[in-house]
């Protein structure tokens, strides 16, 4: 069994909360655009449709608003009715104030889903490049470029003294999102990564140790949830879904809040449990029989 100190649960929150503030700054002034891009493109080009037989389709829905709210109501009814009355509260609350949270951030941000179209992969110097239209090189084998099909796609490269010409052995993607085919909506954060993250830790860990009716935490419960966690949020990109940041960026706000639930869990039994001892204590004892 695991027993986490409080000192742990406030660094792993305060820590997920500052890098999630890093990383959303970072969204925001567009620094990251480019390695959202190459990573989208390098996924498309090399992932498979499945992982050990099972499609990415089917595993990203773990962290879909139905499953994630199914499993958080699951685990409250277990924890209430193992006598843990207030544990069924925090897995409730937590997971609904991260929900919120997300939807204001994914507001706040506006950013744009990637295509959920294919890709070509164009292997011969060719056609123009779209007006206003900006481009990334990378120095690396033959010409390739990533565009949607039927779209006109420009091989230019910048040269040593700056201008741009054509070239026949660079490999480039669209460097910033606005220039780059995607779907309007708010991708920033990842809601299904919070869903495999924050719901289904709190109620695998919380709802698991309130079945037990033990302080520690399972060892396997924590290890199920780190496998649900990451293939909920890694199987956001191959199905087109989610850029890397958005994921990540909902991997630290998940864990932040995840520690913060079991932190309140601890600390609401505490005072329940002193709150009790108090009382007891305040009772005379019983004269002795005579």
């Amino acid at each position: 069994m695991i027993e986490p100190s409080r000192r742990f649960l406030v660094t792993t929150a305060v820590a997920g909360v500052f890098l999630y503030a890093i990383l959303s700054i970072a969204v925001a002034v567009r620094m990251l655009d480019t390695a959202d891009l190459r990573l989208h493109a390098w996924v498309v080009q090399n992932m498979d449709n499945e992982i050990l037989g099972m499609r990415w389709s089917v595993i990203t829905a773990v962290g879909g608003g139905t499953v994630s709210t199914l499993i958080v109501a699951a685990a409250a009814f277990l924890a209430w009715r193992s006598g843990a009355a207030k544990t069924a509260v925090v897995i409730v609350a937590v997971s609904i104030a991260g929900g919120i949270l997300v939807d204001g951030f994914k507001d706040l941000h506006g950013r744009p889903y990637p295509s959920g179209g294919h890709f070509v992969v164009v292997t011969a110097p060719g056609g123009a490049c779209p007006e206003g239209s900006r481009c990334d090189v990378r120095p690396e084998g033959n010409a390739s470029v990533y565009c949607p099909p039927g779209s006109r796609c420009n091989f230019y490269a910048q040269g040593a003294n700056g201008t741009y010409g054509e070239t026949a052995n660079t490999t480039w993607i669209p460097s910033a999102l606005d220039t780059f085919p995607t779907r309007a909506g708010r991708a920033y954060p990842s809601g299904h990564t919070m869903g495999a993250t924050l719901s289904w830790g709190l109620a695998l860990i919380l709802g698991t140790r309130a079945v037990q009716r033990r302080h520690e935490l399972d060892p396997w419960a924590i290890a199920a949830w780190g496998a649900v966690a990451l293939l909920g949020g890694i199987s956001r990109i191959p199905v087109h879904a989610h850029w890397w940041t958005d994921v990540v960026a909902s991997w630290f706000l998940g864990v932040a809040l995840l520690a913060l639930g079991i932190l309140l869990d601890d600390w609401w039994k505490a005072r329940a449990g002193k709150a009790a001892g108090e009382i007891g204590s305040s009772i005379p004892p019983s004269p002795p029989e005579s």
